[in-house]
């Protein structure tokens, strides 16, 4: 059934049945630009495309005629005043013309009303002039008007003058600094801060960071990522929580909620807005920031520019932790380079030349960069280990020997005895053991066996797989083997003197056409092609301890986007957008590299899969030795993911009398595609285990004989189809309730569908109240027998379900998607603006609103996929790789599932409490300074919780774990599970913050911004998924902490200032003293309590601790306070060589008792803050009228400060209550990081 809230129009209800059923019918996915294994799609990873360009046009059609309502984000403005005479009466029927600069196009007309009220309405951001005539005045121009967007730009009072219409009066405007015609809470960034500003990998996203309220936890001001958009955190937001829209077009990704389709070029970018803390209702989608961006247009001259940018290491200082080592400075490559060009579009008869009406902007930008991935060497096992370079090709184990002889502990800890051969010898450390001829004692250590004389096992012994295993190992010694050795004191080890470098490619295409048909109608065309891919030695998201296997990420994303504004009467306007985006994001095997690295059989591997319609890509498998000399865990080259979205606004802007109404809808129809990263090639674990018949006591002796401990692959392929529609509607008014008094009051409606899947595949969640305990199975307790395949802990087979309490997504009364659809999600906004002296220069500012928030659909949905009975993973133990056979499958113990995914179906739509109050004023020098309280609380926030979690300390106060032979799963809530992930709505955050802004923007020779935030930011967890769950989910009012994110001071300060350019002294003196440019952002932060990483997880950033919870080993453990100063004073001085300086104390902390968590509460400790400063100089050559080249040199942390960033925060002891001091304090407290030194970028740019 396909839901819809009620009260939509009859038009839409005709068009949504067949718009629907086209939408979610079925279309091969296109794969056009991958051109490696992914070119072998199977036949159902198919995509429920939304995208086929007939549908496409006609849905465009569709949409435009029949959404007759209002828009989420138009990204226009308008401009209002009124128009009096000398002695400041009000002029009624007033002309007002309102033209373009940049074009010379006459946009818009209006006329005021018997108030003197003009209002000229759904504007593009833009420079504009303005006409004004009336009855026995002299004409006025008034030019230089600057018109963000999204902005209502109040004019004030125009006085005209008495006298002949023939005559004109010209003003050059200082456009007003303050908002007294709206209660939004906004920032602006113009085209010029932009591209002026030094930004560190020229991402205009950086920019975000100066903003006030907008902190991050990034060490690195470089972003060299996949156009990542949760990494900065808005008035104590999420990041999830941040909205990007492009021309009025979401841009972001709706999978994670943490990326962007496209990141446009800063060459690209007109300006950007962003909304922060209360805006009105005709925003939506999300309660975070609106970032809003919007690209440049073309105008009546030709205009354009080309550029190049280039950093490297030759330019950088090193890094205090690399100096210290005495290493050299990391290499760093870093070139972009592009341009563009903007202009009019001569068309006979539609553009001419004296009459411009068509332009266009065209913007292209290449990135190539690459950096150090990993260190600078690699260590690979001996290869006469491997039976390379060896008498009769044997392997020679030589090299494990060490000092010593094998010891049993009998289960003590400490030597008891010694292990012996057959013939009663003592067994030297290290020792290979012919297979079959272990035995163990009922401790399952290994007592008595046969050995191979000096380490040495024949070729005639080795696996059936060898050959192939040796050939998928050879490419990491890199045509070598004679290296030197891993400085240990042992040959084992070879170590390749290598580093792999991270590749990085980028190229973006940006075209835009706007048409101006009259003053009543303009519309613009916009496309972005982000064409992005990055390549890595060690392989994608994988486990590959040296690089034999190159992968890459290709994440292209294209953008489209059209709007029209059609002005239907002086006080009816009309605007629509429509815009469709498309992602495809694919992992797999660098073009070019030879199969025989990755083919299965290329490599000549002829073992059978346990299920060979999984691996349809016929990879090699994983291969693990156990013990660190071989790990090959790629990532399942071939993966692939797809997104599109289609989204439809139309805003209908209405003036009554005083009243300026809004009211309409927002539909955002969305498709993603993912499958799975489970395991589609057999995984091998060859670790010496006593759960090996056939164990040799070494990992990598196992694996030249074949012999492995474990095997395991998934079931089965499925590439899951997930779709979700969103409807939202609002009415809004903006009443000039008096001269000096304007009201926003509105309510805003949203439909929030949740995402649900479509064949051949369907989600599965765990349903608590499903689950019988009468059909339980049981679990076996019974001691595994050393020598055999392990079976404690597993399912008795035929007892029970072992799928107790799983259903599938619209069945037995389990809505799609896992959640039950809410209809009620009602956001009133208010707010008012108050001109305190009707001067147009104080305003008193503030307002209140309800938002609701999209779910993330990794979080709940790309999971459920992967969930039993559809996907399931078994686990082989004990056998030879040669003779793998799905029959093995049959027969094998039935494991507890683990990371199950569950969801609380009852769950509310996650909710925030916005308020504002504050005041702006109007400054000498055309500064404007805004002084701001923001607040907002949140409900129903998600967090993850543990459903096996048993009671805190149960099994530490109890002996309820010697009734079972210790098995854990035996007492766990619900029987053949060994972890549910149940995700629930009951976190909660709040933010209070006093913001102050300094603005100066509309100067030809200086601009700047400075800011200052006091705040405060507090929740229960900072992420919507958190795998490190809350340790005891009844004391949850002992997590409600400080952020992860939260710093209490933050001052931003940014500038440009260009220098005189000389005109009129000789050329001498222009040349060299003129044409000079200065910019720069200056931070001072305060820390946050995330003491590890940048990204703020429990477990990530808060200190943790050795112990035990006695909840089953679920849940972060802090450590207890035991008294004394935790940070030091002099933490960072005199650092001896081969030592980190010092950032806490770790004496003052002791491991906590057995069943609990710790006395430190959560984010208590704060780390290093911020105190950077980056420089540009630029050089402005005028090279002919309107054409310019200039040189740029940008300095990021110009002073070389070293910055503290991380800090080690692992604490460990052996005991409860032992204080983590001395031997037991580790690397604890220790600083291990710092954010970037001085990096210098050189550049030019031609401009004309």
């Amino acid at each position: 059934m396909l839901w819809r809230p009620t009260g939509f129009s009859g038009r839409f209800r005709m068009l949504r049945k067949p718009l629907l059923n086209r939408l979610y019918s079925n279309h091969p996915v296109a794969d056009a630009d991958v051109n490696c294994l992914c070119d072998r799609r199977r036949s159902d990873k198919t995509s429920h495309r939304i995208f086929g360009f007939p549908f496409h046009l006609a849905m465009l059609a569709g949409l435009m005629m029949c959404f007759a309502s209002v828009p989420l984000h138009a990204q226009t403005g308008s401009i209002t005043g009124t128009v009096t005479d000398p002695t400041g009466a009000a002029i009624a029927d007033a002309q007002v013309s309102v033209t373009d600069q940049a074009t010379g196009v006459l946009v818009r007309q209006a006329e005021s009303d018997g108030s003197g009220t003009f209002r000229a309405l759904n504007l593009p951001p833009a420079t504009y002039s303005i006409s004004i005539t009336a009855q026995d005045m002299e004409k006025l121009d008034r030019r230089g008007i600057v018109l963000d967007q999204e902005q209502t730009l109040g004019l004030g009072q125009i006085k005209m003058t008495i006298g002949q219409a023939s005559a004109t009066v010209t003003v050059t405007a200082q456009t007003p600094l303050i908002e007294t015609a709206s209660s939004n809470n906004s920032a602006v960034v113009s085209s010029r801060q932009v591209t002026e500003q030094p930004l560190n990998g020229r991402d205009f996203e950086s920019l975000m960071t100066t903003l006030p309220g907008v902190v991050t936890n990034n060490s690195s001001q470089f972003r060299l990522v996949f156009n990542q958009t949760d990494d900065f955190y808005v008035n104590g937001m999420r990041g999830t929580a941040n909205n990007f829209f492009l021309d009025g077009v979401i841009n972001t990704d709706v999978g994670a909620n943490d990326g962007e389709y496209t990141n446009l070029s800063i060459d690209a970018v007109g300006e950007f807005k962003t909304l922060t803390g209360n805006f009105n209702a005709e925003y939506g989608r999300s309660p975070g920031v609106m970032i809003l961006v919007n690209t440049k247009s073309g105008g009546s001259r030709f205009h354009g520019g080309a550029w190049e940018f280039d950093r490297n290491t030759d330019f950088d200082a090193n890094d205090w932790f690399r100096a210290h080592q005495d290493q050299p400075t990391g290499t760093l490559h870093f070139n972009q380079f592009g341009g563009n060009v903007g202009g009019f579009i001569p068309i006979p008869k539609i553009s001419p030349r004296d009459n411009k009406k068509a332009f266009f902007f065209f913007n292209y930008e290449g990135t190539r960069a690459s950096r150090p991935n990993g260190s600078t060497y690699y260590d690979m096992p001996n290869p006469v280990m491997l039976g390379i370079n060896t008498p009769n090709g044997q392997a020679d184990f030589s090299p494990l020997y060490r000092t010593g002889n094998e010891c049993v502990t009998e289960g003590t800890g400490t030597c008891q005895a010694y292990i012996t051969d057959t013939n009663g010898n003592t067994v030297r450390n290290g020792s290979v053991f012919v297979p079959g001829t272990i035995q163990y004692n009922s401790y399952g250590e290994v007592q008595t066996g046969t050995v191979y004389q000096g380490n040495i096992v024949p070729a005639s012994q080795f696996s059936s797989q060898y050959a192939a295993m040796i050939k998928y190992i050879n490419p990491g010694y890199r045509g070598n083997y004679n290296w030197g050795f891993e400085p240990n004191g042992y040959n084992d080890e070879l170590r390749i003197p290598f580093q792999d470098t991270y590749v990085f490619h980028k190229n973006q295409y940006v075209a835009r056409v706007d048409y101006t048909f009259s003053p009543k109608a303009n519309a613009f065309f916009r496309y972005v092609d982000d064409r992005q891919q990055e390549s890595d030695g060690y392989g994608i998201f994988s486990g590959n301890s040296f690089p034999v296997l190159p992968q890459f990420r290709k994440k292209p994303g294209k953008s489209y986007a059209w709007s029209l504004v059609n002005v239907i009467s002086p006080t009816l306007t009309n605007e629509v957008t429509v815009g469709w985006l498309h992602l495809t994001q694919v992992v797999d095997i660098v073009p070019g590299t030879s199969p025989s690295t990755y083919d299965k059989t290329a490599l000549g591997f002829t073992y059978q899969d346990l299920y060979a319609s999984t691996n349809t890509h016929n990879l090699a498998p994983n291969l693990n030795s156990g013990d660190g000399y071989v790990n090959i865990s790629p990532f399942p080259s071939g993966w692939t993911s797809t997104g599109n979205t289609v989204v439809a606004t139309d805003d209908v802007t209405n003036v009554w009398g005083n009243h300026v109404i809004k009211f309409g809808l927002f539909a955002d129809l969305n498709e993603n595609g993912q499958e799975g990263s489970w395991q589609e090639a057999p995984a091998f674990n060859f670790g010496a285990s006593n759960q090996n018949a056939n164990n040799s006591n070494s990992g990598i002796a196992n694996m030249v004989l074949g012999n492995y401990t474990t095997v395991n692959q998934t079931n089965l392929f499925a590439f899951g189809h997930f779709h979700f529609f969103q409807y939202e509607g609002y009415a809004q008014d903006t009443w000039k309730a008096t001269p000096k008094l304007t009201l926003d009051y509105g309510v805003r409606y949203e439909f929030i569908g949740p995402t649900y899947t479509t064949s051949p595949y369907h989600m599965y969640y765990f349903e608590p109240n499903s689950y019988n305990p009468a059909d339980a199975v049981t679990i076996n307790t019974a001691p595994n027998i050393p020598g055999q395949a392990p079976t404690q802990g597993s399912i008795v087979p035929g007892s029970g379900n072992p799928y107790n309490g799983m259903i599938r997504e619209g069945s037995n009364g389990l809505p799609k998607g896992g959640l039950n659809y809410r209809w009620n999600n009602i956001g009133p906004r208010v707010g008012f603006a108050y001109d305190v002296f009707g001067d147009g220069k104080t305003a008193l500012r503030g307002g209140f609103g309800v938002f609701y928030e999209r779910y993330e659909q990794n979080v709940f949905n790309f999971g459920g996929v992967s969930n039993p009975p559809l996907v399931y993973t078994p686990t082989i133990y004990g056998g030879n790789i040669g003779t793998l056979s799905p029959s093995l499958v049959n027969g094998a113990p039935l494991t507890p599932a683990s990371g199950v995914l569950s969801s609380d179906r009852n769950g509310q739509i996650p909710t925030t409490y916005g308020y504002n109050l504050g005041i702006q004023r109007e400054l000498p020098y055309q500064i404007g300074v805004n002084i701001n309280y923001i607040g907002n609380v949140s409900r129903h926030q998600m967090y993850d919780q543990e459903l096996e979690q048993l009671p805190l300390g149960l099994t530490t106060s109890t002996p309820i774990l010697s009734t079972v032979n210790n098995v854990t799963q035996a007492i766990l809530p619900y029987k053949g599970y060994s972890s549910i992930h149940y995700n629930k709505f009951g976190a909660s955050s709040s933010y209070n913050g006093l913001q102050v802004t300094a603005t100066r923007r509309f100067s030809s020779r200086f601009t700047m911004t400075a800011d200052y935030t006091w705040s405060k930011a507090i929740d229960l967890d900072d992420v919507d998924y958190d795998a490190d769950v809350f340790p005891d989910y009844t004391q949850l009012h002992k997590f409600y902490s400080a952020a992860g994110f939260d710093r209490r001071n933050v001052f931003n300060f940014q500038y440009v200032y260009n220098f005189s350019d000389f005109r009129g002294q000789n050329k001498f003196v222009q040349l060299t003293a003129g044409g000079w440019e200065f910019s720069g952002t200056t931070q001072f932060w305060g820390g946050t309590p995330c003491l590890s990483t940048s990204s703020p997880t429990n477990d990530s950033c808060d200190l943790k601790s050795t112990g035990n919870l006695g909840n089953g080993g679920f849940g972060h453990i802090r450590p207890d306070y035991i008294g004394g100063a935790p940070t030091l004073v002099s933490h960072t001085h005199n650092v001896p060589k081969g030592s980190n300086p010092m950032w806490f104390n770790p004496a003052v902390f002791a491991q906590p008792a057995n069943g609990s968590f710790g006395n430190y509460h959560r984010n208590t400790m704060y780390g290093p803050g911020v105190n950077n400063w980056n420089m540009s100089l630029f050089k402005n050559l005028n090279v002919t009228e309107g054409v310019r080249f200039q040189l740029r040199f940008e300095f990021y942390n110009v002073f070389n400060h070293t910055q503290w960033a991380t800090v080690n925060n692992s604490l460990s002891a052996p005991n409860p209550g032992t204080p983590f001091s001395g031997a037991n304090a580790g690397n604890a407290g220790q600083i291990n990081a710092a954010r970037d030194p001085r990096e210098i970028q050189l550049g030019g740019k031609f401009y004309f």
